[in-house]
């Protein structure tokens, strides 16, 4: 089984015990964040290799085979018009959803220029995209009128990962079975402060020994892995 001993990037608490929180962009004279981090040593497990089943119900992330024949990735509309809906129909399949909506798509790149809404870079720090309070929020924002009847019945935010310039050999997407996770000790909801009149939450998180991690050693570009960042059904994951 192959095995790789590596390292972690880790939030931990503001000292004086306020809430965490990051300034997406640069402020004049303000610290970008107000906590502190730093990399701890971890294992990390090739998924494929592992004799147990993964699913976004269980681990919270699953890997899948699903070739593309999509593959204008650099350009937005057609991203947007054409993928979306092979993405959509892909969800509405492997979840038993009656609808999905998909808010945004990020295309990240490993470079040693500026992090920019158009170069955006890898995201080094452990972290989970969503609280329950952002999911929320989510739904609201998007679905509008919809959103009250909506949020009486079951909705869960999952990401899809897919490498455009497979198979990954550099930086490899690391996951971490959600099993393992203390929902009450680990997880601690951050602001992300755009402006004044935005502010999202996403959760940041602690280190734990207890936490397996898994990779998809050399992912190609017809596979995809499912994160899932919130579900309504907690019992559920």
């Amino acid at each position: 089984m192959t095995t790789v001993n590596t390292e972690m990037n880790y939030f931990t608490p503001p000292a004086d015990g306020s809430k965490p929180h990051q300034y997406i962009n640069e402020v004049k004279g303000v610290p970008k964040f107000n906590f502190s981090e730093g990399y701890l040593p971890v294992q990390v497990t090739n998924m494929r290799e592992v004799n147990k089943s993964f699913t976004v119900d269980t681990s919270g992330f699953e890997l899948m085979y699903r070739p593309s024949s999509f593959t204008d990735f650099d350009n937005d509309s057609a991203v947007t018009t054409e993928y979306y809906d092979e993405v959509i129909s892909l969800l509405k399949e492997r979840t038993g959803a009656k609808q999905a909506f998909i808010f945004d798509h990020t295309i990240r790149r490993n470079h040693t220029g500026s992090d920019t809404p158009q170069t955006r870079k890898p995201v080094f720090r452990v972290h989970i995209d969503q609280t329950p309070k952002a999911a929320e929020n989510r739904v609201l924002l998007h679905m509008q009128s919809d959103a009250p009847e909506l949020l009486k019945h079951r909705y869960m935010l999952i990401n899809v990962w897919r490498p455009l310039n497979g198979p990954v050999k550099d930086l490899p997407l690391g996951v971490c079975d959600f099993r393992t996770v203390n929902v009450q000790t680990d997880l601690f909801p951050t602001d992300l402060i755009y402006s004044p009149d935005r502010v999202g939450e996403t959760y940041s998180v602690k280190f734990n020994p207890d936490h397996r991690w898994y990779y998809a050693k050399e992912m190609t570009n017809d596979e995809i892995l499912l994160l899932k960042c919130f579900d309504s059904e907690t019992h559920v994951l």
